[in-house]
């Protein structure tokens, strides 16, 4: 009983760090605009955990999973807290925060993926990825249309992302995908 729980914490393990490498190219944060810092890499991994997620979510037997993905993710952002220098109190303060914002994240985009809804993923993907890092007063008509031009482009790469990520895990075995057949099933950033 206790392989099984280690096996599916190995697996998940190894989708979370397919998930970082995707989520720490350069693209997003250099020509998408994304800000280099704490909030702007923790938009873009919950991003990337929705599309995952997205693509688990048709596959039989992998709720279990799913939750040990999140886990490994919560486990990630409390040790990268600490690794800033967080006390203890303040690290339950900004889990609280952050785990409000994943999962009200998570919601959103799930619902859109699940209904490959193009328009309603990257009105999520507006409000919370690209407008999220501004205020609405620096915001002018001229980057609203840039917003929504590169929403309309990551909302493309995500629902073709947790499509071509799912027929991978569903091909090899969700045990089984290696990490370059996972980095191999994300859609091209060159075409967002």
């Amino acid at each position: 009983m206790f392989a099984f729980f280690g096996g599916r914490s190995r697996v998940a393990t190894r989708w979370y760090q397919a998930i970082v490498a995707q989520s720490r190219d350069p693209w997003f944060y250099q020509v998408a605009g994304v800000p280099d810092s704490l909030d702007g890499r923790f938009e873009v991994m919950v991003l990337h955990m929705a599309i995952f997620h997205g693509a688990l979510s048709d596959l039989p037997g992998t709720r279990a999973y799913r939750q040990r993905l999140d886990e490994v993710f919560v486990d990630s952002l409390d040790n990268q807290l600490r690794e800033l220098g967080v006390s203890d109190s303040g690290i339950a303060r900004k889990m609280t925060k952050m785990a409000e914002h994943y999962y009200g994240r998570q919601v959103s985009y799930l619902k859109a993926l699940g209904h490959n809804d193009e328009p309603g993923l990257s009105q999520a993907i507006t409000r919370n990825l690209l407008v999220a890092q501004t205020s609405e007063a620096q915001i002018s008509h001229d980057q609203e249309v840039v917003d929504r031009g590169l929403a309309n482009g990551l909302s493309r790469y995500g629902i073709e992302s947790a499509t071509r990520l799912a027929a991978q895990l569903k091909a090899t075995g969700l045990d089984k995908t290696s990490p370059a057949q996972l980095a191999a099933g994300w859609a091209p950033l060159s075409q967002a």
